[in-house]
This record gives structure tokens, C-alpha cells and sequence, in this order.
């Protein structure tokens, strides 16, 4: 068990620096990015000086009761503290981080009254009913954390997919893995820490996942972009929410409001302008532009970003990213029949797909075959009509 510990010991103080070290190699300085790489070191550190202390002690050596009160003690405010990064940097609203500290200082709270009382009889019943009910509330701990997280990882998932053209699924699925491993430990660390046994089996994966979500979490941070630079907007008056991730980017709590100042359907003139200007804007190869996002359109064809997204949702049913999608989908197809000599990353790469994956996944979804078998199939038919 002592080797265990050191290992925990050396790996989070190495994961502490490597997070400190982050910030010579972030091309942009994100405010909440920042708060939440300082919170998520300092967790790090917290956690090499507790392995230090079981160590230093004996703690778990006593017995499992003991190591797991500490344990429960040390790992409940880490993981609120881990779970406030995520929700910061995924741009979560200020009403949603402050009811989380509050949920997490109550229960807490509660840990800690509980704590209290069973400390006195230490050697006996009452420790261990004591001990039960830090548990029961170290695992809805982790329940809350999990939840809270989920809710607001598909929130920001919904935003981006709506509102952006460019294809986030490779990196999102990178940065979903990490964030699933700390699922995984938080749904077995309560039962690990009861035994020593199954930390022992325990305890290495749950040391890797987090090591995971560490690397994912500073690869985050070199694709972190000011707005400006990543939606092409003008920064806003408040600097904290001017440095916001690309999630809360996309947020349209101010967009909102317009609309509700406004009549709810668009007159059958200002269908036509959006038409027209659409049209416009993809004859000129728009939607070549991998980075073409609803904010880069509406500065473009001088439209509001409201009445762009009207008109996608009440006049063509569907949404600006499955409109452009279909649109680069169809030039694909008329490029791969006229120029079959083109390779398809090449193709992809010209009618704004971001990857070779991205136009697969669109092919697969369509025609139920991959681009290569499509263009075979198509230049057949092609040929046959021909001859």
C-alpha cells in the first residue's frame, strides 16, 4: 500500500507541474481557463500532500475505517473543485457555479458535522454508523458532480453543433474520454476507499484516467481562443466574459432577448433578402471557409444573427449547421464526378469539411456508403448513361 501511495505522491506532484508549466505554451490567455488550470494544480498538490500524510503516518496501515475517513475528508472538496474547472471553462452561467459551491459547501458540511460526532467514539458502533453516513454522502457527492457535469457538457454541445459549421467531433471525443474516466472514478472511488485490497486493484487505473484527463485538459488550452479570434466578434464590455471558451461563445442569452422584442415570424420580404444573400454568399464559395460560423455570416451578409437563425428554423426546418453541411455535401458530390482525379481529403478539404472523418461520417449518414464507394458507384452510372 506504501508503494501505491508514492507513486500517487510523485504522479500528482508531476501532473501539479506539468499544469503549472502549461501556461509558457497556451498561445492565448483565457481568464477562466486560467482559474480553472490554477484550481485543477492546486487539487493536484492537495492530493500529493495527502498521500504524503498517509505515508508519513500510517493512516491506512491503522485500519480501512481510518483511511477511508481520510480519504473522504481529502477527495470530497477535490472532486467539487475538479468538477468547478469543467463547468467554468465549459462557460457555465455564473447562477450555475454558485448553486454548485453552495451544494458542495453544505455537503461538505454535513461530512464534516458527521466527522465530528463519530470522532469521539472512535473504537466503537458509533464510529462506524458515523463513517456510514460520510459515505452515503461522499457518494452523493460524486452523483451530484457527475450530473451537474453531463447537463452542462451537452448544453455546450447543443450550442456549438448549432451555431458553428466546422466538425468539433474528433477533439469533443477526446476531451468526452477524459471527462468519462472521471465518471469511472467517481463512481468506484467510494467503494474503493473502504478496502485496502481493491485500491490496490483500484488504484492504478483510477491514477491513469486521472493522468488522462490532465493531458486532456492542457490540450484544451492550446486550442483555447479569445472570441475574436475564434467567432470573429467584437469583444464585450465585461473582460471576464470577453475571454470565454468557445462554449460560452456561442451563448445567446443577449440574442434571446432581441427575439422577444420582435414579431415571431419573418415577413415574406425579409425571407427573400436572407434567400437572396444566402445564395450570394454561396456562390461566392462561403462555404469552402472550414471556420464558417452562424456570428462569421451574420457580419458578412450584414443580417442579424437572429434573424439568420429565423430563418433556418421556421422557413427551411432545419438548423445552420445541417444546412451547410448539406450544401459543402452536394458541391462534394459534383467535385468528386467532375474531377475524379482528385483525391477525397482534397475534395473535403476544398468544400469546407474539416476532416476526412467529418465528410465519412456525413457519406455514411446520407447514402449509407463511404465517399469512395459513392464516387465508384457514381462514375459507373456516369459511364453507363454515357455509353
Amino acid at each position: 500500500m506504501e508503494t501505491l501511495q508514492f507513486v500517487c505522491c510523485v504522479a500528482t506532484m508531476v501532473l501539479a507541474l506539468m499544469l503549472a508549466m502549461a501556461r509558457l505554451q497556451v498561445r492565448w490567455t483565457n481568464r477562466r481557463y486560467e482559474q480553472s488550470r490554477w484550481i485543477l494544480c492546486f487539487v493536484m498538490v492537495a492530493f500529493a500532500v495527502h498521500y504524503y500524510i498517509q505515508m508519513a503516518f500510517g493512516l491506512r496501515a491503522l485500519s480501512d475505517e481510518m483511511g477511508a475517513v481520510v480519504n473522504i475528508l481529502v477527495y470530497t472538496p477535490a472532486a467539487f473543485a475538479i468538477s468547478f474547472t469543467i463547468l467554468n471553462i465549459t462557460g457555465a452561467e455564473r447562477s450555475v457555479l454558485r448553486r454548485h459551491l453552495w451544494i458542495s459547501t453544505g455537503v461538505y458540511l454535513l461530512i464534516i458535522g458527521c466527522f465530528a460526532v463519530a470522532w469521539p467514539g472512535i473504537q466503537g458502533s458509533h464510529f462506524s454508523v458515523g463513517l456510514f453516513a460520510m459515505l452515503s454522502l461522499f457518494v452523493l457527492a460524486m452523483l451530484h458532480s457527475i450530473l451537474v457535469i453531463r447537463r452542462e457538457l451537452r448544453r455546450m454541445q447543443r450550442l456549438l453543433e448549432g451555431q458553428s459549421g466546422s466538425d468539433f467531433q474528433p477533439y469533443a471525443k477526446y476531451m468526452q474520454a477524459g471527462v468519462s474516466l472521471l465518471y469511472a472514478i467517481a463512481v468506484t472511488l467510494p467503494l474503493a476507499i473502504t478496502s485496502s485490497t481493491l485500491l490496490l486493484y483500484l488504484g492504478p487505473p483510477m491514477l491513469i484516467a486521472l493522468l488522462f484527463f490532465v493531458q486532456s485538459f492542457i490540450a484544451l488550452g492550446y486550442y483555447y481562443e479569445p472570441l475574436s479570434v475564434n467567432l470573429d466578434v467584437e469583444p464585450v464590455a465585461d473582460s471576464d466574459d470577453a475571454n470565454q471558451s468557445m462554449a460560452a461563445a456561442v451563448l445567446t442569452n443577449g440574442e434571446n432577448q432581441n427575439q422577444n422584442d420582435v414579431q415571431n415570424r419573418l415577413t415574406v420580404e425579409r425571407i427573400a433578402q436572407v434567400e437572396a444573400a444566402l445564395n450570394q454568399w454561396c456562390e461566392g464559395g462561403g462555404f469552402r471557409n472550414c471556420e464558417a460560423n452562424m456570428t462569421m455570416l451574420s457580419m458578412q451578409l450584414q443580417i442579424e444573427k437572429w434573424v439568420l437563425t429565423r430563418f433556418f428554423d421556421q422557413h427551411l426546418n432545419t438548423s445552420f449547421r445541417s444546412w451547410l453541411s448539406n450544401i459543402r455535401f452536394r458541391e462534394v458530390q459534383r467535385m468528386m464526378i467532375e474531377f475524379p482525379q482528385y483525391s477525397n481529403d482534397a475534395i473535403s478539404y476544398e468544400c469546407g469539411f474539416s476532416s476526412h472523418a467529418h465528410l465519412y461520417k456525413i457519406f455514411k449518414e446520407k447514402t449509407g456508403l463511404t465517399p469512395g464507394q459513392w464516387k465508384e458507384n457514381a462514375i459507373l452510372r456516369q459511364n453507363e448513361t454515357a455509353s
